[in-house]
């Protein structure tokens, strides 16, 4: 990337803001739905989890799931995937409810746990991660896939823990869980042709700024002098009785041995002053704003395309000091007059590195 040419802070902000709406976007079409823990007697919510549905078995019913938790466990005998316990209380519960199994990952397939929770009666099932792990995977389906018929979501290891110290089923009943669908989720429909829409219009504006970034840099580069071009310009020491004698620049009178770059236009200055202004801003002169074109084939554009890129007005062609009734003579007094002939000065080094 050009140093001379740097990204504009503005654009830098659009893009990372563009960007973070993007993935905010596609977040929110990746997340799943909440479980959430309810006190039975006032309704209200006391803790809530995220989690991620099963690709295999039922979708969450639209009006979710409400149920009781309980910890399903492997035998500890024989710990093959095939034989859990408990079984479902032989309870009555309202028709609403349902027995949720709270079962950990424990290297079996999770199609063949959800459906052993299944035979066992259970309603849906939450798979929760193994110890310490909280990352959400999304269970995938083998051969027993074909025949769960209830639904099951997966939970992080310190989700289930919580569900399983604190509200499992009692006697009295205190919590129950809802697992709750995302509508979001459930309707891609409405959230796709939305993000294709923001996308296209994010990848253009990203393709517009970088044409016109790129268009700028260009533009900067040919309205500047090049290093090559600079040496061409003649250099001259200045001595006394030279009929310059103030640098239009940095208001300096000249002094002996001062080296001075001499402009075609017959204007003088320091080295040190005007060569950055040629090689970083313009390649015109500073006070009668007449291009700078050293040699015969000059490597630049009109005079009207750089005003028109560089949004110079007319009153920008203005000479610096025009109307100044200071009788002290400058080097920009003559500038009439005398045209400058390269021939008349010598061609030195000024010294200084330039930067194209």
């Amino acid at each position: 990337m050009p140093t001379d040419c740097p990204i504009p802070r503005r654009v830098t902000g659009l893009y990372v803001f563009a960007v973070i709406n993007l993935i905010c976007l596609f977040h929110a079409s990746s997340v799943s739905c909440d479980i959430e823990v309810r006190r039975t007697s006032t309704n209200d919510t006391v803790n809530s989890f995220q989690e991620e549905p099963a690709s295999f078995g039922p979708n969450i019913p639209e009006n979710g799931i409400y149920g009781y938790v309980l910890a399903v466990e492997p035998d500890r005998g024989t710990k093959k995937c095939t034989q859990y316990y408990p079984n479902t209380p032989k309870l009555n519960i309202s028709e609403q409810m349902t027995w949720i199994a709270l079962m950990q990952r424990n290297g079996c397939k999770f199609d063949e746990m959800v459906h052993y929770a299944q035979k066992l009666g259970y309603g849906a099932v939450i798979v929760y991660n193994s110890d310490g792990d909280d990352q959400l995977l999304p269970m995938g389906g083998d051969k027993e896939s074909g025949k769960v018929a209830i639904p099951s979501v997966f939970v992080g290891y310190t989700a289930g823990s919580i569900m399983k110290n604190n509200f499992q089923y009692d006697v009295n009943k205190t919590f129950y869980i809802k697992i709750e669908k995302d509508e979001l989720f459930d309707k891609p429909y409405l959230i796709w042709p939305f993000a294709v829409v923001v996308g296209t219009c994010f990848v253009l504006m990203l393709l517009f700024m970088l044409f016109k970034w790129i268009r700028d840099c260009q533009r900067k580069r040919k309205s500047r002098l090049s290093s090559k071009h600079l040496k061409k310009i003649p250099v001259k020491k200045f001595k006394k009785g030279d009929s310059y004698e103030t640098c239009a620049i940095c208001l300096d009178d000249y002094e002996n041995g001062d080296k001075l770059r001499v402009l075609p236009c017959a204007h003088a200055y320091h080295c040190k002053c005007i060569d950055p202004w040629l090689t970083k801003r313009k390649k015109t002169c500073p006070v009668c704003k007449r291009k700078v074109i050293p040699g015969a084939n000059p490597d630049s554009d009109s005079e009207s395309e750089e005003e028109e890129e560089e949004g110079s007005s007319n009153s920008e062609r203005t000479p610096l000091l025009g109307g100044n009734n200071n009788t002290r003579r400058s080097t920009f007094d003559n500038s009439v007059t005398r045209p400058a002939r390269f021939n008349d000065y010598t061609y030195e080094s000024c010294d200084l590195l330039f930067i194209s």
